[in-house]
């Protein structure tokens, strides 16, 4: 008898997984007996990451790399950064609004 294959390797690791626990690969969601196929995705072949599942893991191995220590400055450094290439202070500044609200839910009692 054939042994399954191993679980392919998580895009996100180490201390970033736990701070992303909303987040579930695409491959965890679909259903089994009615697989969704996305526009331009074929079946038998297999996926590639999309750029936002990229972007997702490229964050997490940085923040491991920093180290718990520095992640509060990498992650303000990338927000700045991010902010610049907007160039757009009104949705940047809607979007740290949006923050905020999510992040509500911390401070009730």
């Amino acid at each position: 008898m054939k042994e399954p294959a191993p679980p392919p390797e998580p895009l996100i690791t180490g201390a970033a997984a736990g701070k992303l626990r909303w987040w579930r690969p695409l491959e965890e969601v679909r259903d089994e007996h009615q697989p969704l196929i996305l526009p331009g995705e074929r079946r038998g072949e297999p996926e590639s990451p999309s750029p936002l599942e990229e972007f997702y893991g490229r964050l997490a191995q940085a923040i491991d790399s920093v180290g718990p220590e520095h992640e509060p400055l990498l992650l303000c450094k990338l927000v700045l950064l991010l902010a610049h290439e907007v160039e757009d202070p009104v949705r940047a500044t809607a979007q740290i609004d949006q923050a905020l609200r999510d992040l509500a839910w911390m401070h009730e009692t």
